[in-house]
């Protein structure tokens, strides 16, 4: 599995990629650094292949986490807001 964000820093809109071997459960979570969650969305099922999401975050500037799990695992991207 393999996962990107851009842009990086980003002012809000976020374009993340995953892709998956195998069909599965996609949940991505970005969270501050203290663990507060600001945004979350999953899927029951993606199909193998190359997925690219829009996300649109309203958090203050800062560090963020970006995280995705499926049944390959979990990665972790850190991801940067800025105004």
């Amino acid at each position: 599995m393999s996962l990107q964000a851009y842009p990086n820093p980003s002012s809000g809109s976020l374009t993340v990629s995953f892709t998956l071997r195998d069909p599965s459960p996609v949940e991505l979570t970005v969270h501050d650094l203290s663990g507060k969650v600001i945004h979350t969305q999953s899927w029951k099922s993606k199909a193998p292949g190359l997925h690219i999401e829009s996300l649109l975050l309203n958090g203050a500037r800062g560090m963020y986490l970006l995280k995705i799990k499926t049944n390959e695992g979990q990665r972790v991207q850190k991801i940067v807001l800025r105004d």
